[in-house]
């Protein structure tokens, strides 16, 4: 979907005939301009909203679908790239464990101003108060 921004090429897929992996790089309501809010006096559903009903939708017609991205979203955890760790974040927040939250609150403290956003933000829709550290 153009609407959110760039995705990254297919070639950063593990398995690029998969399906999932497709969707998640590719085509997912997901990514760089992925909107936790909406500032519009429109009345539109979140993003989040949006990729939460699309991922239900998908899950109808593959039962499994929720279990392999959460999968690939941990994977993609690890990575240097940005836009993919972003996606994963936002994905988690659908589909990721209350383990997978405590991966997600590492990233509050990311270089990556959007990234950190988008950990906070998650955090916040899942109804978790981010842990501070302290200094000595």
């Amino acid at each position: 979907m153009s609407l959110y921004g760039k995705h990254e090429p297919l070639s950063l897929a593990d398995k690029p005939d998969d399906p999932a992996w497709r969707w998640f790089i590719l085509n997912g309501p997901h990514g760089e301009r992925f909107k936790w809010d909406r500032n519009t006096p429109l009345p539109k559903e979140k993003d989040i909203q949006f990729l939460n009903k699309f991922i239900e939708e998908r899950t109808e017609s593959d039962p499994e679908f929720k279990s392999k991205i959460r999968d690939i979203a941990l994977l993609v955890l690890e990575r240097e790239n940005a836009i993919l760790i972003r996606t994963a974040i936002q994905v988690l927040t659908i589909v990721g464990s209350d383990e997978d939250m405590s991966l997600i609150q590492q990233f509050i403290e990311s270089d990556n101003i959007d990234i950190q956003n988008d950990a906070k933000c998650a955090l916040f829709e899942r109804g978790i108060k981010i842990k501070k550290n302290r200094s000595t």
